[in-house]
């Protein structure tokens, strides 16, 4: 994990198939009252997460299936990570602006289309080529199957989001789940590449529950922060969960109370805050 493989981990292609399969027979099983329940996306409505959705299929085909770049993406430069978030957030608003006029029946047939022309991509790209940056990753560009993988997740946290509004179960899958984990834990040197610490520190991550069980270490080098499988008997700080709390705090989706109960942190303050307050999306 001292960087991300450029082996896909997993068949992306695959698993983003069966998230939508999921997502669509969750929003066909929806009243018309539900479409405008509340999420825990801010001022978003259910109908709004939806058209977001379609949004970011739109944005995968443009940008990784036909290479286009937006007119304000200056070619060579780098952004921080608060940039893009801005730019992301400015973008995402104005787009459910301007679609909060389609109906539901409008969003669920374009999510029809979108989605397994989005699936193509990542099963005839080549995945292991360098395709674009994920910002809370790093500033590299990360392999296609990556790029993918943090599509996977994005969506499945949505369709968590759009479940919990409605009122249905959360979205199940183990398969997935093990994916979206293993996803966000690329997240951690980045976040913390800003704390101090002597080379050889070492901190540790458990995630167990019956069903996904992972153990990393994460250990500061002269070179940043790298991450390798098991861990450590002699770590200066730990984070351990179950899967559920895992992937909902990466994504900014479970309380300060909640982190509480379900999340163990012990060790060096500012080491176990920063693996506390990792995020693996733009916030």
């Amino acid at each position: 994990m001292a960087t991300v493989p450029a082996e896909p981990a997993f068949d992306v292609a695959a698993l983003l198939a069966r998230e939508r399969g999921a997502l669509m027979a969750t929003l066909q099983r929806l009243q018309p009252a539900d479409w405008d329940r509340r999420t825990p996306c801010p001022g978003w409505r259910v109908k709004d997460l939806v058209s977001h959705l379609w949004s970011t299929d739109l944005h995968v085909l443009a940008r990784l299936r036909d290479g286009h770049r937006a007119p304000d993406d200056v070619a060579g430069e780098v952004p921080s990570r608060a940039a893009v978030t801005a730019a992301v957030d400015e973008h995402n608003e104005r787009w459910v602006a301007a679609t909060r006029g389609l109906s539901p029946r409008v969003l669920v047939d374009r999510l029809q289309e979108s989605g397994p022309q989005v699936t193509t991509v990542f099963r005839v790209g080549d995945l292991r080529a360098p395709a674009e940056r994920v910002a809370w990753v790093g500033r590299r560009p990360q392999p296609l199957w990556f790029c993918g993988a943090g599509e996977l997740t994005e969506r499945f946290v949505h369709q968590q989001q759009i479940r919990t509004a409605v009122g249905q179960p959360p979205f199940d899958d183990e398969e997935v789940l093990a994916a979206v984990v293993d996803t966000f834990s690329h997240a951690f040197p980045a976040a913390l590449a800003g704390v101090h610490a002597e080379p050889g520190t070492a901190v540790g991550v458990v995630i167990e529950d019956a069903a996904v069980t992972r153990r990393w270490t994460f250990t500061r080098t002269p070179g940043g922060w790298i991450g390798s499988d098991g861990v450590s008997s002699d770590v200066a700080a730990h984070l351990r969960t179950d899967a559920d709390a895992f992937w909902r705090l990466l994504s900014g989706n479970l309380s300060r109370t909640d982190q509480v109960h379900r999340v163990e942190l012990a060790g060096t303050p500012t080491l176990f805050a920063a693996l506390r307050d990792t995020r693996a999306v733009l916030v």
